[in-house]
């Protein structure tokens, strides 16, 4: 059975592991001197915890878990982060607005006349103040 050893800070943080196949104990049964005097003996399960978890801490025989804190905020938009979302946003909103105007135009009668006239007069109105509003709102 291998034996495994392990190395740790005062806080418990592992800073090495070493395996008596890989660093094989001295012709007579002590331990080999490339494993460190501190490092104490853990057991397999222990050390793939140890290995698999940062956060995991060794002290006396057990292992614990130091809590994560917690993400800070992001920091605030920079004053150039801000005016590329405020350009994207009116990019896509003005893709919205053509997007429209080209399907409202195929409502647009080829012939002009009496009848449809005033029709056709609000839906250009209608439009053009969509696109006006969209500007001025990134305009802002």
């Amino acid at each position: 059975m291998v034996k495994l050893y392990g190395l740790f800070d005062v806080d418990g943080k592992p800073k090495g592991f070493w395996a008596d196949d890989v660093y094989p104990p001295q012709p007579d049964g002590s331990r080999n001197p490339v494993i460190p005097e501190l490092a104490v003996q853990i057991t397999e399960y222990d050390w793939k915890i140890l290995l698999s978890n940062g956060l995991a801490r060794y002290h006396d025989g057990v292992i614990s878990y130091v809590l994560q804190p917690p993400s800070p905020p992001p920091p605030p938009p920079t004053d150039a982060q801000h005016a590329n979302r405020r350009i994207t946003e009116g990019v896509v909103a003005a893709i919205d607005i053509v997007k429209q105007v080209r399907a409202d135009l195929l409502n647009v009668p080829d012939q002009f006349n009496a009848n449809n006239f005033v029709t056709v007069k609000n839906q250009l109105r209608t439009l053009t103040e969509a696109i006006i509003a969209m500007l001025e709102a990134q305009r802002d």
